[in-house]
């Protein structure tokens, strides 16, 4: 039987609650913040333990570093609005109980997300205990797939979902998903199921939510008229000959792509700004924001970058098609653009080991930013010719026809197909081993 330990994310609780229930070849435990879920997993014959938030000084442990914990703290929404020495104190409280579950029982599998600092710092403890930590979610294919991925998101970890048997399969499309949540966030329907609870969880501090929302509409009241006071035509912008075009379209943030999926460049202004001082005059930098909305960004960082003369901020209204198609080269942290890069033969470089830098034509940039040889890399990117023809094919065969979301907006996740194979899919997971 697997031994699966689940780290409550606080939405897909009810998602791998109804897995435990469904399945009986998974043995499953839960870790929670709150006293309504430890109640509802101990009123099952399931293992629940519940996290206690403290700020009272804990043992150091040598696994994580305190650069660690600062980057994680950093990348967090929420952790970065509280004095730094409190954030490190209570995600040290949270590891060292954590760190104490895992030892009690020897499990096969970690699940949780990886999009919050606590999440990152466990990741980071099991990988050095010698424990598989991943993050369900899903392939973005036309049907999408369910797979498995560690914090990196890396190649390694997908390839562990090769080979995946499963008689069960549910279809959704990509395109519906998105639609899905983005009318759901554009409307505000985002219901509420639990009632008010006792939570130890610093996700669930309303006070921290209230800051950070009266931080956002702050920022949305200084940076977004400044980008688009600064913003630009793609004409306008590609004046210049002789150039080549870059094309740098922004993620949305706070998310845990660009936050965890590489931490150390989750700063976008400051990563374009070091490669705009590398690559110098002989290129263009066509900078874009989302066109979902605007994150909450520097103010100081995009006037510090706006001063680069080889940098350009583009107008919204400018369609991201037209733009692949005039740029020479996408850059990204891990963004999908690498992808639609590589399907229409264009070179691209993300700034993380995501796995599409295992695709022809896509390049892990960080060593030669690293050391300064950035200019070198783009040239070598730009005379590659060698692109797959299909480069979503590459990777369709991961996994299983599933997935994994937030059940209140998704309800047909609990539909038995989709169970089931989930729930082969974690099976699987737990026997496959780490590609080192």
């Amino acid at each position: 039987m697997a031994k699966v330990l689940y780290l409550d994310n606080f939405n897909n609780f009810d998602f791998f609650l109804e897995v435990s229930k469904f399945s009986s070849d998974i043995d499953m435990d839960f870790i929670v913040f709150n006293d309504e879920k430890n109640r509802i997993v101990n009123s099952l014959p399931f293992k629940s333990y519940k996290l206690k938030a403290s700020f009272l000084s804990t043992s150091v442990n040598e696994l994580i570093t305190e650069e660690e914990y600062r980057i994680a703290i950093k990348n967090d929404r929420l952790l970065k609005l509280l004095p730094c020495g409190l954030s490190i104190k209570l995600m040290r409280n949270y590891v060292d109980q954590v760190e104490k579950i895992i030892d009690s029982k020897s499990y096969d599998l970690v699940l949780g997300e990886i999009s919050w600092g606590l999440e990152y710092l466990v990741f980071l403890l099991c990988k050095r205990k010698g424990i598989k930590y991943r993050h369900l979610l899903y392939l973005p294919l036309k049907t999408v797939r369910a797979v498995t991925f560690d914090a990196d998101h890396s190649m390694s970890s997908l390839a562990e979902c090769a080979d995946c048997h499963t008689e069960a399969e549910f279809k959704i499309s990509y395109s519906d998903i998105c639609l899905r949540v983005k009318e759901c966030f554009e409307k505000g329907n985002i219901p509420a199921k639990y009632k008010t609870i006792i939570s130890s969880d610093y996700r669930e501090w309303k006070p921290l939510w209230w800051l950070s929302a009266f931080s956002y509409h702050i920022n949305k009241r200084t940076y977004a008229p400044l980008y688009k006071n600064s913003a630009v035509t793609l004409q306008e912008a590609l004046s210049a000959p002789f150039k080549k075009v870059l094309y740098f379209p922004l993620h949305v943030q706070p998310e845990s792509t660009p936050d965890y999926v590489s931490p150390y460049y989750s700063d976008q202004f400051e990563l374009i700004e070091r490669v705009s001082k590398q690559l110098g005059d002989e290129v263009v930098i066509l900078v874009k924001e989302h066109p979902n909305k605007f994150s909450p960004r520097s103010v100081r960082g995009f006037k510090r970058l706006k001063k680069n003369k080889n940098v350009v901020f583009l107008s919204l209204s400018e369609n991201a098609k037209d733009i692949m198609e005039k740029a020479d080269l996408v850059l990204t942290i891990a963004g999908t653009s690498c992808l639609e890069a590589a399907n229409v033969r264009k070179p691209a470089i993300a700034f993380s080991n995501i796995y599409y830098t295992s695709f022809p034509g896509v390049f892990d940039g960080r060593q030669a930013l690293e050391n300064n040889q950035l200019k070198l890399l783009v040239e070598t990117a730009l005379k590659h010719t060698e692109f797959s023809d299909n480069a979503n094919g590459l990777v369709e065969e991961f996994g299983v026809t599933g997935f994994v979301h937030e059940p209140m907006l998704f309800p047909e996740l609990f539909e038995v197909q989709n169970l089931k194979a989930v729930e082969d899919l974690i099976i699987h997971v737990c026997k496959s081993k780490v590609d080192s």
